[in-house]
């Protein structure tokens, strides 16, 4: 009877031990500081919003990139070798990754239905694409797809740019703005 009372002892020691380990870090536990950015004027909401232009990726990788141009809504914009054409129409373009064909990045214009079924992962954030101002939505559905998307509204149409992935959510994020920072609208 005596090592039954000093085992629940021990075991009762434990579980303190541990919660207060876990309250402690979920006490303390910095959260992740947002990226500094400039502010700029308010908006007509009266909310101050702030946009970052979208960095290209280095010239030497870009290199090697492919250009996709659409006369009909004139737009271009460049993607890397290791995506192909999927499927092109007039009022939309699809990528896919050669190796892993889940991967996508998509300009879908006037698209008639928008996208739902995604719960938000990140605040959005607010963009300067070839002068417009747009803000990228991050989303991911119950089953891991990453769904990151920006809408421009330009010359009456809308411009509806997105990815989707399964995979790494970082490695996505990157493609997705290394893309669109190459999106330019043609005159």
């Amino acid at each position: 009877m005596n090592e039954k009372g000093f085992t629940s002892i021990v075991l009762i020691v434990f579980v303190v031990v541990v919660a207060g380990v876990v309250g402690y870090v979920a006490l303390f536990k910095k959260p992740v500081s947002p990226v500094a950015t400039d502010q700029q004027p308010t908006n007509s909401q009266g909310t101050q919003t702030s946009t970052t232009p979208l960095p290209l990726p280095p010239s030497n990788e870009m290199a090697t990139w492919s250009i996709y141009s659409n006369a009909t809504y004139k737009y271009q914009f460049k993607y890397p070798p290791e995506f192909e054409k999927h499927t092109e129409t007039a009022e939309k373009v699809f990528l896919r990754q050669k190796l892993n064909q889940r991967t996508t990045f998509n300009v879908f214009v006037n698209p008639e239905v928008g996208l739902e079924g995604y719960d938000i992962y990140k605040s959005p954030k607010s963009v300067v694409v070839d002068g417009v101002a747009s803000q990228i939505s991050f989303g991911k559905s119950s089953d891991g797809q990453l769904f990151i998307n920006t809408s421009i509204d330009r010359g009456g149409n809308s411009y509806l740019i997105y990815a989707v992935a399964y995979g790494d959510q970082i490695e996505t994020e990157k493609m997705f703005s290394d893309i669109l920072s190459t999106f330019k609208f043609l005159k």
